[in-house]
């Protein structure tokens, strides 16, 4: 099985199987939000990730503000970490690379990833974004490692 990781500095949403898994907080910088946010995910997430094939997490976007770069991949590597020790596969994987493989266009936005996300894996049209993201970015290492059985 695998599983689809968007990881940001409030929430982290993870896609396995037909499954939404999440890890949130809610303080108020991304700096206070990181322990609360990593706790929330060694114990509510990280259990169900051990029994997957590989877990495929989406590299944090290159924006206008470094800090939030930064704050992003630092929950990006407490992942990794976390994955390493308990000795689960993962990849990085651009958001580029899995809209254009799947939805068929790298610069894809928001309406349209939960328009092709709700056609396509039937889901829901009332889910956060975050939601559609981790799916599609699922769907995408189906793909890529040759596990997906279409429907």
């Amino acid at each position: 099985m695998i599983a689809g990781v968007d990881p940001d500095t409030k929430n982290i949403v993870v896609a396995k199987g037909a499954r939404i898994l999440t890890a949130s907080a809610k303080e108020r910088t991304a700096e206070n939000r990181f322990r609360p946010l990593m706790k929330q995910w060694r114990e509510a997430v990280l259990p169900h990730l051990l029994d997957v094939d590989w877990v495929y997490i989406e590299l944090p976007p290159m924006g206008v503000n470094p800090r939030a770069t930064i704050n992003q991949a630092l929950v990006v590597g407490a992942i990794i970490y976390s994955l390493d020790v308990h000795k689960v596969g993962w990849s990085l994987v651009d958001p580029g690379t899995w809209k254009r493989l799947i939805i068929g266009n790298g610069r894809a936005d928001k309406p349209l990833i939960k328009e092709w996300a709700v056609a396509n894996l039937g889901l829901a049209d009332n889910l956060a974004q975050d939601f559609y993201d981790a799916a599609v970015i699922q769907r995408y290492g189906e793909v890529v490692s040759g596990s997906h059985i279409s429907s």
